[in-house]
């Protein structure tokens, strides 16, 4: 008659084994080692720039070139090697795996570095620099906080329709905000400035500011819990747990069909059905279905402690324990009634292949995620490095 009793008590014991297995895995600490070089002379660089892409985990290389990053967090990483007159490289790691990194950084073309050199400061980079802060720190309520501090670094080349921005070290972005030091390697940039489109990719790594008091500490704390409350990676980390709707997240499919009529039509904006008309180029139809989506939706299979994204078609997130910034309302189609406190709604969908999820949060191929609308707007202005903790759960 205590058979029962035993097998419920094994199955407690096992998942709480497995709960300490976890919490083992996620907080255990690992190194990474390595040395760089010029694959042209296979001479040593001291001073290399070497850090985990969105962590506060750097490191210079020394005299020798050799290079070591300590209490580093289990799981996949984008390790990233910098330094100037060299291009920059990125090396997908896996913290677990004891090896020695042998990095050879191949040296610009001249050609690249006369076109460096003859870049000007004019009317017209000033244009593009403003532009650029626009659409690569946002203009969200911490992006007036946020200061390039070295633009000289800077340079823009231009078509007809777009402009691109390069930079010849690392961007330094001073973020008193969020009380960050971010230095970003920058990959590319191009702003179509017709169609208002921005692509770019580039590896930040964080560096905490030193408050000048405590009280700057406190709100640096403050802002830092708002920024990663309905954030992609609190919403990525609730997905990997699967308590989505216990932490304010909402998910519904989205349909998408041709409609060239150009008939009146209602859309979801700001959190509420409004008509709209659109133009005559204005021909996929969006419709919101009614069905509350569950986690399972999103994730195709999980891995060990790896779980995998994948979905077909748009979704849209709707994080009902924050509204949407009055800056945010204004700036994107704004209500003729005026500010509407609605909670914040963003669309995500796949470029193409799965997306792997880490228990931190943290996407291991973040550009294959397209985000729109509220996500879209929170850019580098409103980011925290993955190894960001928030510290009171309270809500």
């Amino acid at each position: 008659m205590e058979w029962p009793h035993k097998i419920q008590l094994t199955k407690s014991v096992l998942l709480l084994i497995l709960l300490v297995l976890i919490s083992l895995r996620c907080v255990s600490q690992n190194s990474l080692t390595g040395q760089v070089k010029d694959g042209d002379t296979d001479k040593v660089i001291p001073l290399a720039n070497i850090f985990l892409s969105n962590t506060t985990k750097k490191w210079h290389s020394d005299e020798h070139g050799n290079f070591t990053i300590s209490n580093i967090p289990t799981g996949l990483y984008e390790l990233v090697i910098s330094c100037v007159g060299y291009e920059t490289i990125k090396v997908n790691i896996n913290t677990t795996e004891k090896r020695f990194y042998r990095i050879i950084l191949k040296p610009v073309s001249m050609q690249l570095l006369e076109f460096q050199v003859r870049a000007k400061r004019d009317k017209k980079w000033k244009q593009y620099f403003n532009l650029f802060k626009e659409h690569f720190i946002g203009q969200s309520d911490n992006s007036i906080d946020c200061k390039i501090i070295n633009p000289e670094v800077i340079y823009f080349s231009d078509s007809a329709n777009y402009f691109k921005a390069y930079a010849r070290d690392l961007i330094l972005i001073r973020n008193e905000g969020l009380g960050y030091l971010i230095k970003y390697a920058l990959v590319d940039f191009i702003l179509y400035q017709k169609e208002n489109k921005t692509t770019y990719s580039g590896y930040p790594v964080f560096e905490e500011l030193v408050a000048t008091n405590a009280r700057q500490q406190e709100q640096w704390s403050i802002n830092r819990k708002k920024a990663y409350l309905g954030s992609v990676r609190h919403f990525m980390q609730c997905l990997y747990t699967c308590n989505l709707q216990q932490e304010g997240f909402f998910m519904q499919r989205i349909s998408e069909k041709i409609d060239k009529s150009g008939e009146k039509r209602q859309m979801f904006l700001h959190g509420l059905n409004v008509t709209v008309i659109p133009s005559p180029a204005d021909t996929i139809v969006r419709t919101i279905l009614p069905d509350t989506l569950r986690c399972n939706y999103l994730i195709k299979s999980s891995k060990g402690l790896r779980k995998t994204l994948f979905f077909k078609g748009p979704v849209q997130i709707t994080y009902k324990r924050e509204i949407e910034s009055v800056r945010y309302q204004t700036m994107h189609d704004p209500l003729p009634s005026g500010y509407r406190k609605t909670p914040q709604v963003s669309i995500i969908y796949l470029n193409g292949e799965p997306i792997e999820i880490e228990a931190d949060g943290h996407l291991n191929n973040p550009t294959g995620l397209t985000l729109e609308l509220y996500w879209s707007w929170e850019l580098l202005s409103e980011s925290l490095p993955y190894d960001y903790r928030l510290a009171d759960t309270s809500r």
